[in-house]
């Protein structure tokens, strides 16, 4: 809840005077637009100066004014999980948002002067180098709304969609290092 998550803030603030802020590193920062509307209220009403930052997902509830609210409370970093720039690769991997989006979500964030990095995985199966080149255009139109990007290469990892449905995209697990080294079954992707 907001409430134990805001006291649990105020316990290692108190514990450790020496922390400067807090970056939420579970899957998603706004992962409960409740809660976290909640949490900077909570933070707000209090007076206290806690900077904290996270992992965010790309949703159109992250509009301009909670974003707004959220660096009021203290928000200061948001790493937004875009992954690419192509609405095909965007649509394999279930993202549930469009470019447009995308797009307003990242610039509105950087606008308030919040840190905002953007990751990109690169070798999502299906992904061509033209659907990579349209990554690249969306990041050369937005370059100015961003202070970093990190690219990663795709891993398989157990229980999740692709490792539940590989042989539906076609990929082959090594017996060693698979998480990394898998591969398609029509060799157009490799880790290479």
């Amino acid at each position: 809840s907001a409430a134990s998550i805001f006291n649990e803030m105020l316990f290692q603030l108190e514990k450790f005077p020496h922390i400067k802020g807090f970056f939420f590193n579970d899957s998603l920062i706004d992962g409960d637009f409740q809660m976290l509307d909640e949490l900077s209220t909570l933070i707000i009403k209090s007076g206290k100066r806690i900077i904290f930052g996270g992992q965010g997902s790309i949703r159109k509830e992250m509009t301009p004014q909670l974003l707004k609210k959220l660096k009021k409370a203290g928000l200061c970093h948001v790493s937004y999980g875009l992954e690419s720039g192509s609405p095909k690769i965007l649509k394999l991997m279930r993202k549930g948002f469009d470019i447009q989006t995308a797009e307003e979500v990242i610039r509105n964030t950087y606008r308030l002067g919040i840190h905002t990095t953007v990751n990109i995985v690169v070798g999502f199966p299906g992904e061509t180098e033209e659907d990579f080149l349209v990554t690249a255009d969306f990041l050369k139109r937005n370059i100015n709304f961003v202070h970093e990007i990190y690219f990663h290469s795709l891993v398989i990892l157990p229980r999740t969609v692709l490792y539940n449905n590989r042989e539906a995209f076609g990929i082959k697990l090594p017996d060693i290092n698979w998480i990394n080294f898998w591969f398609t079954e029509d060799g157009t992707n490799n880790y290479e």
